[in-house]
């Protein structure tokens, strides 16, 4: 994959900074939409996009076929009741996301 990528820099000091600066408004004040604007200025000025020119280099073409058979998987684990076949796809879905991880911090260690 290559081109611009677009992403937002979340780190637990920007996180914990923007709990920080939430107003403490009531639910229902948030819901009925008076602040709604405040919070995403608040948001958009904590979690900037950030924007990539590197290639992500972390999704294989391994990691595409797995994705693919993850997708296999799931399309027959949804339409059957086999309990197997539900097992393996959870237990296939688990070493992907390590699989995915290891990748990621790999690149980033690099």
């Amino acid at each position: 994959m290559s081109g611009k990528f677009k992403t937002r820099l979340f780190t637990a000091d920007t996180i914990s900074y923007f709990q920080g600066l939430l107003p403490k408004e009531t639910k229902e004040v948030i819901y009925q939409g008076h602040d709604i604007n405040k919070i995403l200025n608040i948001f958009e000025a904590r979690f900037p996009v950030i924007y990539h020119d590197k290639e992500i280099t972390w999704v294989t073409r391994n990691i595409r076929i797995s994705f693919q058979r993850k997708r296999r998987l799931y399309l027959l684990s949804r339409n059957c009741n086999d309990l197997e076949l539900k097992i393996y796809y959870k237990h296939y879905c688990t070493v992907l996301c390590r699989v995915i991880r290891g990748a990621k911090n790999y690149i980033t260690m690099n």
